[in-house]
């Protein structure tokens, strides 16, 4: 039997590496990791390859597991931002692996250059030395390749296992740096699975978890006068939009996750309840957001169940839409390339406009940082 295995994401391609999209292969060696983050995964991935601890590598060897070509000792660096919250943790070596088995006889191969899937002994051996928050899905279950992160069967597969309750997630330690959670004197749940019309009280200096319908999860933060102030919640799908984030609170800083808990952004609305700041640092792969979780995204009004309901931009086209579209296509291909990318969206409005006057783009990629104000017309 075989199994797809989404292994750890714990960072991206680090300074050095010689990454080209139009080659093949599209790495050379050495291989360069940055890792921004690490739940103890013997092996972690970055789009299109996989690294492995050397205690995965001695076990692979003695225990002749078939289908690797194992590449050489990684050059490992680490965030900053990560080095900084995390200074006791100890990283193992780590050697890249290559994939190159035959399907259905290794006991690795891919699919499609896409889809890792291992045999049963070496899942075993994986989960032995610890998976992190990595998952693993029948072969024979998902023929096609294993299930992407929006879809509710894996959301209630991540709160089996404990990691989607949105204060115990690994979110993006920036952005909560950037925006610390309020200290509460009290902490109280509800499960509203089967009544999401029941009211949640508001006390003073508080912290709410509340379950929804559809494995949405939210913690609720009031401030001393009991108003909802901070809101930490899982972003919505097109199938399951989180009904929270549909109609966004006033003056409320939102912390809002992808199903796994990596790469939170922040997003804060004024006293009118419109979106006037977006910060993303760091700034995913496009594809960890699912359909429509893009920062960029909300700017367009293509955002089921996300903080932003309506459209930022006044129009289709035109200098502003066309600008940041393109600015948009410049961070996205960075992070695929395993470049480090950071953005922070701030929309300014006239009086009581719904629709921002201007928008203020603060962006990081490949070491380059630069400020550019879009005038929405």
């Amino acid at each position: 039997m075989y199994y797809w295995l989404e292994a750890e994401v714990a960072g991206g391609f680090g300074d050095g590496i010689d990454y080209r999209y139009d080659r093949t292969p599209r790495v050379l060696p050495p291989m360069c990791y940055e890792f921004q983050g690490w739940d103890g995964g013997c092996i972690v991935t970055t789009s299109p390859v996989w690294i492995a601890s050397d205690r995965l590598v001695h076990e692979l060897r003695a225990r002749e597991m078939t289908g690797l070509e194992f590449a050489g000792k990684v050059v490992v660096t680490r965030d900053p931002q990560w080095a900084e919250m995390r200074p006791d943790v100890q990283l193992p070596e780590w050697e890249w692996i290559i994939p190159r088995g035959v399907e259905h006889q290794d006991d690795f191969w891919l699919k499609e250059s896409v889809w890792l899937a291992v045999s049963e002994r070496a899942l075993a051996l994986i989960q032995e030395l610890g998976i992190g928050s990595g998952m693993e899905f029948p072969e024979d279950v998902y023929p096609d390749g294993p299930p992407r992160l929006d879809i509710p069967a894996l959301r209630a597969e991540y709160r089996r296992r404990g990691l989607i309750r949105p204060s115990d997630t690994r979110a993006t330690w920036t952005a909560l740096s950037y925006t610390p959670r309020p200290q509460v004197d009290s902490v109280e749940q509800f499960d509203l699975t089967q009544h999401p019309e029941v009211a949640v009280p508001s006390r003073p200096s508080a912290k709410y978890e509340v379950s929804l319908p559809g494995e949405i999860e939210v913690d609720y933060y009031t401030d001393p006068a009991g108003r909802v102030q901070y809101v930490e919640t899982v972003r919505g799908t097109i199938v399951v939009p989180n009904p929270v984030l549909d109609a966004p609170q006033p003056d409320v800083t939102y912390v809002v996750h992808p199903v796994d808990g990596r790469y939170a952004m922040v997003l804060r609305t004024d006293t009118q309840a419109r979106l006037v700041e977006i910060v993303a640092d760091p700034l995913a792969p496009a594809g960890t957001y699912g359909p429509g979780g893009h920062p960029f995204t909300a700017l367009f009004g293509a955002w089921p169940g996300q903080v932003s309901p309506r459209a930022l931009l006044e129009s289709a086209s035109g200098p502003a839409t066309d600008g940041l579209t393109v600015l948009a296509q410049r961070l996205i291909d960075a992070t695929n390339h395993g470049q480090r990318a950071a953005v922070r969206i701030r929309a300014f409005y006239a009086d009581t406009s719904a629709v921002p006057s201007q928008l203020q783009v603060d962006w990081t990629a490949d070491g380059q940082s630069a400020s550019e104000l879009f005038a929405n017309t």
